[in-house]
Parts: structure tokens; sequence; C-alpha cells
């Protein structure tokens, strides 16, 4: 490879790194990646914790179940210690990941039985904790390193 291409290829790779928000959203927008932020808000968060995005639990916020919910969610197997949110799975099944130019939203159906959960539990059961932003820092950043990785390969193969 002659001084010349090298540069180009230079040149070229610097061209690729200036576009980062194009690289983030092309990471962001794989099915696996926002599979993992939606799990991190609804598994990690609302039903192993119990917590909305600021790290406050949901029954501080809006009470606790009622004595039927707490028998309802008994019957099938469901833990009644903490609000999870999580009934049939309607609403969890519902998140998803919108994308703008530089940045990202978790959106949900949260309307039950004719009632917006936000109006008990608050906007914030939708969004991530401070942890768990650092677990997804963590990940793109690690996910950003491939994508580099491969992108220098192929302008300086030999």
């Amino acid at each position: 490879m002659g001084i010349q291409s090298l540069q180009n290829s230079l040149k070229g790779l610097i061209g690729f790194l200036e576009q980062s928000d194009r690289i983030v959203n092309l990471i962001l927008s794989r099915p696996d990646v926002q599979q993992f932020i939606i799990k991190m808000n609804t598994d990690d968060q609302l039903f192993k914790d119990g917590i909305n995005n600021l790290g406050v639990t949901l029954e501080s916020i809006g009470g606790s179940y009622t004595s039927f919910t707490v028998s309802e969610k008994t019957r099938k197997g469901q833990p009644t210690d903490r609000i999870t949110l999580k009934d049939t799975g309607d609403f969890y099944s519902s998140f998803r990941i919108e994308l703008g130019s530089d940045f990202f939203e978790i959106t949900a159906n949260t309307i039950k039985d004719g009632t917006d959960l936000r109006s008990r539990w608050g906007d914030e059961i939708l969004g991530l904790t401070d942890e768990n932003l650092q677990r997804l820092i963590d990940k793109l950043r690690n996910e950003i390193e491939i994508v580099v990785r491969k992108e220098i390969q192929k302008r300086f193969a030999a």
C-alpha cells in the first residue's frame, strides 16, 4: 500500500468516524440492542426491583396492590412484595425503542383498562436508571469498538 493510498484510507476512516451519530443509531437500531434496552426497563427495573427510572419504588409513588390483585398475582405465581406492573404481560410486550437523530426514547402502551398507568405510577416507569444507562453506554462502547475495528480492517487490508 503506497503513501497516497494510505492517506486516502486514513481520510476515509476519519470521515467514517465523523459520522458517530449514524454509527450509534445503526447500533441502536439492531433488534438485539433494542431488546437489551427494553429488558433492562421491564425485567430488571420494573419486574425484579419494582422501581422507576429514578430508582424510586413504585409502591412509594402509587401505593400497594389491592388485596384482589395480590390474590390474582399469587395465583399466577407472580411476585406480590413489589409493584411490577406485569399482569398479563401486554404492557411489557408493548415496549418499543424510537430513534431520533441523536437520541432514543423508550415508548409503550401505558393504557390499561382505560386508565393510563403513568397517571398512578408516573412518567418515569419508562426509561432507564443511571445504573442501566451506564450498562447501555458500556455495551455501545463495545459495539462501536467492533464496528471501528471492522472499518479499519476493511480500509487498511493489504
